[in-house]
Order: C-alpha cells, then structure tokens, then sequence
C-alpha cells in the first residue's frame, strides 16, 4: 500500500525547475540585514524593560519596607493606613511590570485535523516537498473552511527559547481554486517559512507586543483591583493613584518601544515573504509562483461571493452542503460571462473578477506591511528567471474522499450558526438563485464602461430643458473609447484623493511618495490633493454631459425611452429621500450611543425620534415592501414588526436598548436595500434602451 501511494504521489507531483546556483536557498542581504535591525529592536527592549522592572521592584520594595517600617512607629488607625496603603502600592508597581510576562495565549483553531491514515496521498506529497526544501514535516495539519495556507504554533514566554515545532494550515477554498503546480508552489511558499530560523524572532515579537499592549490595554482586572483597594479608605485612595500614574509612566515608555518594534519586525516579515516566495520558484516554478499568488485572489474573490450567498439564504432557513461547490459554479459563471482565461500560468486577475480595474497612480512604501505588494512580489519572483509548465491537474485530486472534506470544511463555515431547524438547498436551486442575482446586478455589455457601479443622478434631471439644450453627438461618439475612460478615471481619482487625505492626517506614515513616477514629499500631498479634485471635478461633469447626450440620443431614435428614464429618476428620488429620512434618524442617535451622556440628552434625542420620524420610518417601510424593494423575507418580517410596534424608545427613567438597537437594525437593513434595488433597477433600464434602440451601440 505504501509503495503504490508512493508511487501515485510522484505521478502527482510536479518537477522543480533546473537551478545553476543553489545559493538562491540562503537569506538575501537585505533579509539579514534587517534580521540584525529586528534583534537590535528586541534587545532595547529588553534593555528597557530590564531598566523599568528594575525600577518598579526598588518603588515596590521601598513602598513595603517603608509601610512595615511605620508600623513600629507605633500602632493607630492612620499608621495602619498608611502602612497598608504603602505596601498595596509596592506590590501593584510590581504586580504591574510581572503579571504580563508569563500569560500564555493559547491559539484557538476551530479546524480539522487530517491524519495520515485519511490523507495518505496528501502526506506522500507534503513529505516530498519537505525533502525538497530541507525542513522538517509538519506537527499537524489542519484543514480551514477559507481560501488560505499558513504556518503557525502557540507562541508563550518559553516559546521564545525553547524549540517548538510548527503547524500547517491548509485552506479548502484554496485548494479548490489551484491547479497542483500552483500548489506545489504555495505549499513550498510556506515550508519556506518553516525553514527561516528568523521565524523565532516572530515569537520573540509577538510575545514583547503581548506584553506591551496587555500593558496599555488589556488592564481590566488591575484597574479593578486599584479601585477596590481606593474603595477602602481615602487614605488608601491616595496610594492607589500614585500607582496608577507609576502604571501610566511605564506605559508612556513602552508605546513607543512597541512602535519601534513593530516597525522593525514588518519590515523583516517582508523580507521573509520575498525569500518564501523564492523557495516557492525554486522547486516549483517561478511562472506557478506567480500564477498561484493570482489565483489565491481569484479564490478568495469566488469564495466570498459563495459565503455572501450563503448568508442570505440562513434567514430563509436553508443552508448548503458543499460551499465549494457553489464557489466553483460562481467561478464558472464568471469565465463563461467575461470569456476569461484560467489555464497556464497567470500574471494577474482577471479584470472581469474583479470588477473593474483602475491602479492607483499614488506609490508608497508601507513601513507597517506585513507583507509586500503583489506587484513587488511579482517582480522578485521575475527575476529569478525559472520557469516549469505548469500541470493543469486540480490540487484537490491530492485529497482521499474530497466530497466529505469539503462538507466537514463547509460545516466549519456554519460554525456560528445554529443549522439545527435549517434545510440543505439542492445545488439546482443554489445555481438558480445565483443566475437570477448576477443577471440582476450585471450591466448590459454596451453600458458596461458607462454605468457598472454607477446610476447618474437622474433626479436632478429637468428631461424638457436637457433636451433643448444638449448637443446633439452621434452614437460612437459617445462610446469612445475615451470616453469609456472617463468613469475609470473617476473612480480612481476618488481612490487617490483619499489616499493622500490618509497622508496628511498622518494616517499613512510617509515621508515621500511616487506620483505618476514623480517623487513627492508628504507636505506636498495637500497641494497634489487639490489637482485630482479640479481632475475629478472635470471628469465628473464630462461623466454627467455623456449621461445627458446618451439621454438625447436614445429619446431622438425612440421617444418611449424618456419613460424609463423618468421611471428611473422616481426610483434615484424616492431612494434619496429614504437615505435622507434615515441619515436624519441616524444623527439623532449619535448625539448618545456609546458615548457618556446625561440622561436628559439621551431621552430628547430618542422623542424626538419618536415623534418626528417613527411614522415617517412606518410609512417608508410599507411603501419598500410594496414596491418589491425588500426581497429577503428576513427584512420583510424585522419590517413588519416595527410596524406593527409602538416603539417608546425610552420609558421609566431607561432606554429600552431592545427597541433602539431593532429599529437602528431596520432603518440601515432598508439602506442596503434600496442601494440594491436602486442598482438593479437601473440595470433593467439600461436593458430596455438596448432592446428600444438595437443599433446604439
């Protein structure tokens, strides 16, 4: 048995390319280089902490030698006092700088542990790899339900100095979306990583974060103990706050150390990634390292649109089997609808995938990534110029008994959901449901440049006076591809100008960033800013000026298209009018929720909800039901029961939370809905001009 696994294993396992210098196994310079920066940061740290421990422990034990002290001073109420209050300030500067150090944070996984004995060909084929990379087999590993693979162990104090042997996390929606080159290469991508000696330095950070941030944040059983020994006596009180400003200066010290770290450690994690992914090229192929980069992207982007489908039919008390069914059945729709390409070797996601595709012209080097750009770790793996063609076999051929992995995986999905009342949904209706919500939201093929993601704001339309005073433009005038550019350029232009809102705030901590291949320095940023909004504000009226000769247009070949577009203006209209009914709600209740406030502020804001808006809200929720705006059923009954409500909001002196937070529910449910509703809509008008005026295009 073991010989034929062995041998079905190699006749599944995919050939490393010819390499002229072993070398390219070794850390790069720039990786030691920044290994040395990253011990460097720890050691201060130590320092530091050495220094501050130090000082807590003289404060601690001066505090309680001076309180035993007083006491043979002589015995009365106030020595007792201050000699208790000394001693419980010395050991909560103490306790303070000690309690963090030894907690352990176990890693809870909610995943399926695969044995050999059930994955015999997976294993053969892991163990290869393992051979090939020169590390050692995995503790364990596990199956998640996403589109993921990873390395980890549990990290603790003594993880730091003992030897701890790693885990390996598979994820199904991964395995489901890669060809089994690809994931030779992903998989070698992370034995890279088990490989880096450096990846002790990971335990080393994680646990100086943990310590320092269970310093500044995770300090809720402390504080409560201060208050409870302040809560004896006044006198007592008076110790306490000098041990929480001691408490507050040590934190002070340590922000900026966790800072200094932090920093230190992304840039050493990124230049892990580049030497992982060189591992990955070079028992796999550096064109499959690339392609499974993309298609761990394509995965997750179908996996997300599986798992948003899913949710919506829990309300409806049905639940799937096999998600990664579905999320392949998603992936086939988008191949056959956008004619894409998914085989050989690929460079980077199908626009159709993704929607649309506008790079952003801003370029900045991100001290705090993880993880370097797609584009940077494309260009790494060019570079090394290695190159195996790619087997086109599924890497879910590797798995005995596929089906049940994946509905065990699928159960993982579920996990905080109770499916105990829930039905299965056949794949024929799943499939169903699907075709009728893509068809719903996919802009007809001439359109598409114009108007995917977009609906013009048909409600400010004056149709007479359009009509009498827009140039008249012919048909591929219009559907130039100039034109079809400008849209892109909008959207880009938004994208770019919040980017360099996030520079100037400080948000993005750069010194200099690119432009168009012009380099920037960040007080600049603002001047940049007001450019792309004098571009964005051009590109937006020529955007409206297209709207409005497209209208004309259309109205000039068939005069029944001004119908639809009015139709379409009622729709913008009365979704305007909703989103403004809320937003008015919405700021209301801001004025108090999750802030502070007196009593009196909270009950004005929630009657004059009452009285101003409930029956604004009641009749906007009848009126979205009627018009077909609501489609879940879920929505429809939380709907109907704040209609049928008499919500008081506020009664004897207490908020009733039940009642706000349902119709905060509703109000914002409705929101999503009509931005659907309004799409969709749209999406039929622009079907009925195609069918209207055939030619147009």
């Amino acid at each position: 048995m073991e010989i034929i696994n062995h041998i079905m294993a190699v006749s599944l396992y995919p050939p490393a390319p010819v390499l002229s210098d072993e070398k390219i196994f070794l850390p790069s310079a720039s990786f030691r280089k920044q290994t040395t920066r990253v011990i460097g940061a720890i050691l201060l740290f130590f320092c530091v902490y050495l220094l501050l421990l130090g000082a807590a422990l003289a404060i601690g034990v001066g505090s309680m030698a001076a309180g035993i002290y007083i006491l043979t001073l002589g015995i009365n109420g106030l020595i007792v006092l201050v000699s208790g209050g000394l001693v419980a300030m010395g050991l909560a500067v103490i306790v303070f700088v000690v309690k963090f150090i030894f907690a352990g944070k176990k890693t809870d996984n909610d995943h399926i542990v695969i044995t050999e004995a059930e994955q015999p060909e997976l294993f053969a084929f892991i163990r290869r790899l393992t051979e090939e990379t020169n590390t050692r087999f995995p503790k364990k590993i596990e199956i998640s339900p996403d589109v993921n693979a990873a390395v980890y162990y549990d990290s603790s104090f003594w993880s730091m100095f003992l030897p701890v042997r790693k885990n390996l996390i598979i994820g199904m929606g991964l395995v489901n979306s890669v060809n089994i080159s690809e994931f030779k290469a992903i998989m070698a991508h992370e034995f890279g990583h088990f490989s880096q000696r450096s990846m002790k330095l990971g335990s080393f950070t994680y646990n100086v974060n943990r310590v320092i941030y269970d310093m500044l944040y995770e300090n809720d059983g402390y504080n409560r103990f201060l208050r409870g020994m302040a809560g004896l006596h006044s006198v007592v009180a008076v110790f306490t706050i000098l041990a929480s400003k001691i408490a507050r200066a040590i934190q002070y010290i340590l922000k900026d150390m966790y800072k200094l770290v932090n920093k230190q450690y992304m840039g050493l994690s990124r230049e892990m990634e580049f030497h992982a992914d060189t591992i990955a090229a070079a028992v796999a192929g550096g064109n499959n390292a690339v392609s499974g980069l993309v298609k761990v992207s394509v995965g997750g982007i179908t996996y997300a649109k599986a798992i948003g489908m899913a949710n919506e039919m829990l309300p409806d008390k049905k639940i799937t089997a096999n998600i990664y069914d579905n999320q392949l059945l998603i992936l086939a729709g988008l191949v056959d609808k956008y004619n894409l390409q998914l085989t050989g070797s690929l460079s980077a996601v199908p626009t159709g995938l993704w929607g649309f595709d506008e790079t952003s012209r801003i370029l900045y080097k991100d001290q705090w990534a993880s993880h370097p750009t797609f584009e940077e770790r494309k260009a790494n793996i060019t570079a090394l110029n290695l190159y195996v063609a790619p087997d086109e076999t599924p890497a879910i051929r590797l798995f005995a008994n596929p089906d049940a992995l994946q509905q065990r995986a699928t159960r993982l999905a579920y996990a905080a959901v109770n499916t105990e009342e829930l039905t299965v949904c056949p794949a024929t209706e799943f499939a169903a449901q699907w075709e009728v919500k893509d068809a719903a939201y996919t802009v007809p093929p001439q359109f598409d440049s114009f108007y995917k993601f977009r609906v013009p704001r048909y409600g400010d339309w004056d149709f007479d006076a359009i009509l009498a005073s827009t140039p008249m433009i012919p048909p591929h005038e219009i559907f130039s591809e100039a034109n079809a550019q400008i849209a892109t350029a909008v959207r880009r232009n938004k994208a770019d100008i919040q980017t360099l809102e996030a520079i100037i705030a400080g948000e993005i901590d750069v010194r200099t960033f690119d432009f168009e291949g012009q380099r920037y320095n960040s007080a600049e940023a603002a001047a940049l800013k007001q450019q792309l909004e004098q571009e964005l504000a051009a590109d937006t009226a020529a955007s409206e000026l297209l709207d409005k000769q497209l209208f004309c247009y259309y109205y000039q070949q068939n005069n029944a298209t001004l119908d639809y577009y009015k139709d379409m203006a009622a729709v913008v209209n009365n979704a305007n009018a909703y989103t403004e009914l809320v937003n008015k709600v919405i700021d209301l209740v801001n004025t108090f929720y999750g802030q502070q406030v007196p009593i009196e502020k909270i009950q004005h804001a929630l009657r004059a909800i009452r009285e101003s808006h409930n029956e604004a809200l009641k009749t906007s929720f009848r009126e979205s039901i009627d018009k077909g705006v609501v489609t879940a059923e879920w929505l429809k009954q939380d709907l109907a029961a704040f209609i049928d409500g008499d919500y008081q909001y506020f009664k004897d002196e207490m908020v009733m939370a039940a009642e706000v937070n349902h119709m905060i529910h509703c109000a914002t449910s409705l929101v999503h809905a009509w931005n659907l509703y309004e799409y969709s809509q749209h999406v039929a008008m622009l079907e009925k001009l195609a069918l209207a005026v055939p030619e147009a295009a």
